[in-house]
């Protein structure tokens, strides 16, 4: 039986300097310290706010989490969702996608500011939807790239 996993979907306030172009460097060294980790996930950006689902080993997650606290490029850290002993993960095969997203602004705005009574609803279904986005884009991405071959080089 595999290990229980711990997930957690937090979501902050981007420091004014952090620029998109700072926030794929971040996504890419992510990428590769959460693979060798066995950490999963996506990163939602709007430009004003930050929104993260991570999953992996408890022991990987917490001081993840730990150094995203601290880290001064977002503030208003608020953990949404803490789900200990997962069976399953729901990004399997996602180091880190990011997911650039103006237009979660407002429901990650909603989420800093929600009453306590209103946060599981809240968190919920913002969760459900930065995963059917990134879902979509990765298929998008599948299609170009059989479409029109792959880029970069």
């Amino acid at each position: 039986m595999p290990t229980p996993l711990l997930k957690i979907f937090y979501a902050s306030c981007c420091a004014e300097s952090i620029t998109p172009t700072a926030v794929r460097q971040i996504v890419g060294q992510s990428q590769m310290m959460n693979r060798r980790a066995g950490i999963t996930g996506v990163l939602a950006y709007t430009g004003r706010h930050f929104a993260q689902a991570l999953e992996g080993q408890a022991a990987d997650v917490v001081p993840l989490m730990q150094a995203i606290r601290m880290d001064r490029r977002h503030g208003d850290v608020r953990v949404l969702v803490r789900e200990d002993d997962s069976p399953l993960r729901r990004f399997d095969g996602w180091s880190m996608h990011l997911l650039d997203s103006p237009d979660l602004d407002d429901s990650l705005g909603q989420l800093l500011t929600a009453a306590p009574a209103d946060l599981p609803r809240l968190a919920a279904q913002t969760l459900e939807r930065i995963a059917d986005m990134a879902r979509h884009a990765c298929a998008d991405d599948l299609m170009a790239t059989r479409r029109d071959g792959p880029r970069g080089g």
